[in-house]
């Protein structure tokens, strides 16, 4: 599990990341500083996480500078701070503490005020008990109890477990559905994993409210179908590429197969049943993947993906969209899947030899750049990724496909070796010794790429590497939020310091916080067994 990690770095001052760089702003609005008052009944402990149109706070109610306290079981706002039990209910007055959120998005609002005037209670639904303006910003109270954002979970987790919450969750969106809640898109930071590893649906936004709840099932946009796919879509990420049966059945939700969360639920249950029974050793994971927003971005436009193609080969991939631009997280996925798909198109999984690899993860990644183009064009908007990718065979032989500045890098007996090159400006100007290592290193031509997908109609540059590999490998693919932030040393350290592949993770990405967090980051760490 990844714990909130920006709170470890925010609040170890007043807030740490709000002093920007003068040439980089946040996208996102001021944290609030700790102990800042909340009302008259709450006051700011520390931010937990950034997410995407939203700030997370912990927030509670210990001060004792208000002359009155509040009884959160019935409301009563009047009892006096000295107050053991609330003057209205009798019930005990405690010291608490509560998730916050703060919206800006305007286009929020509505939805969620919405729902919450709607009062819907469902074991699997965390119900904001507060909320107000603040700074032209919707704040949501919710009551704390522990546990952490499924978003802050590194990928894998047990598939029995992925099955247990992803059947609960069914209960809660079909719940929702029987009282007319046609929902905004959701993710996993709208997943709040409790102390005993059952999954709430927290803080989620509203596109409408039926007032005939049964029309649900009978629109045309199919609301109850889209959500199950989104479910799938949220799970599918964090299931192993060897765990094959969950991978194939969260596809089939994915792609509409199921009209809604209960049918979806049925199949479910009977693949858990099955599970139970094998032998868990067989489906071993053997890396470990995390995607982050960073501290000053809006959105993530970074993507990863993985892949078992067959008995002897698994792929790896990290895309990286181009900063700033617009449509940038579709050009990564849709690099990924057309990528994916054209290694299962033209590698002969049986015997993949090192040539055939080669022209196949060549031609795939050219396919995947033909893809990016042709929508770039059509829309008439900038679309471009990074892709870095591994194809592991026998978990001996890891070949390397790469164009843009994502990487690759191997630790092998303590020491660490970059794989790929880098497709920058500043790269460029450093080989033909324009500028020294120490220019390099802050370029500000280190991020315009010479290279990537779906910027020019042809990929004539591919970078292609071959590794015969040992036991012991590490190997590490990231974006440059990662390699960028953190220096070859603290790479080495992390990686070398923490057998467990999701502790390394969690280690890498606090290192990048502690640098700064200027860009959205993705990693997979991957050992060769």
């Amino acid at each position: 599990m990844l714990p909130p990690t920006p709170a470890e770095f925010i609040g170890a001052g007043p807030f740490a990341i709000g002093d920007t760089a003068p040439d980089q702003r946040m996208a996102h609005p001021i944290p609030f500083a700790r102990g800042e008052s909340m009302g008259q009944h709450l006051a700011v402990e520390r931010l937990i996480r950034i997410v995407e149109n939203r700030l997370v706070y912990l927030v509670n109610n210990l001060s004792r500078k208000w002359s009155r306290r509040m009884c959160w079981a019935c409301g009563n706002k009047y009892s006096p701070n000295s107050a053991r039990c609330c003057t209205y209910c009798g019930r005990k007055l405690e010291d608490l503490r509560f998730l916050m959120t703060s919206r800006w998005d305007s286009d929020l609002f509505t939805g969620f005020e919405a729902l919450t005037r709607k009062r819907i209670r469902h074991f699997g639904l965390l119900a904001p008990v507060y909320a107000f303006y603040r700074n032209d910003m919707l704040m949501a109270v919710y009551h704390y109890d522990g546990g952490a954002l499924l978003l802050d979970y590194a990928s894998p987790l047990p598939a029995t477990r992925v099955l247990r919450a992803a059947i609960h969750l069914c209960d809660t969106l079909s719940y929702l559905h029987h009282h007319g809640v046609v929902l905004r898109d959701f993710g996993a930071q709208n997943v709040l994993i409790m102390p005993n590893g059952s999954p709430r649906l927290f803080d989620i936004d509203a596109e409408e409210i039926l007032t005939r709840p049964q029309e649900i099932y009978q629109r045309p946009d199919q609301p109850a179908m889209r959500d199950t796919q989104r479910l799938a879509r949220l799970f599918r990420a964090y299931v192993a590429p060897q765990d094959e049966a969950v991978l194939a059945l969260l596809d089939h939700a994915e792609s509409g197969r199921f009209p809604g969360p209960i049918p979806f639920q049925q199949v479910l249950r009977r693949l858990l049943e099955e599970l139970k029974g094998q032998d868990a050793r067989k489906t071993i994971p053997h890396a470990a993947a995390y995607s982050d927003l960073g501290l000053y971005r809006a959105h993530n436009e970074d993507r990863w993906a993985w892949r078992k193609l067959g008995e002897r080969v698994e792929l790896y991939a990290v895309a990286d969209a181009m900063g700033g631009l617009s449509y940038g997280a579709e050009a990564a996925e849709s690099a990924l899947a057309t990528f994916q798909q054209g290694v299962v198109d033209l590698l002969d999984k049986e015997h993949p030899e090192a040539g055939a690899v080669k022209d196949a993860l060549t031609a795939a990644l050219r396919r995947a750049n033909d893809t990016v183009y042709r929508d770039r064009k059509a829309r008439r908007v900038d679309m471009g990724t990074t892709l870095t990718a591994a194809l592991v065979v026998d978990d001996r032989h890891v070949f390397f496909a790469h164009a843009g500045d994502s990487s690759a890098w191997l630790l092998r007996g303590g020491k660490l070796q970059r794989l790929t090159a880098e497709h920058t400006v500043a790269a460029e100007l450093l080989a033909d010794k324009q500028i020294t290592e120490a220019e390099f290193a802050d370029h500000k031509a280190r991020h315009i790429l010479t290279v990537a997908i779906g910027m020019e109609p042809q990929l004539e540059e591919v970078d292609f590497h071959h590794l015969p590999g040992k036991h012991g490998d590490r190997i590490l693919l990231c974006s440059d939020g990662l390699s960028g932030e953190v220096t070859e040393d603290a790479l080495r350290f992390h990686l070398q310091s923490w057998a467990d592949r999701q502790k390394a993770v969690r280690e890498l990405v606090r290192e990048a916080y502690a640098h700064g967090g200027h860009d959205n980051l993705t990693l997979i760490v991957l050992d060769l067994p």
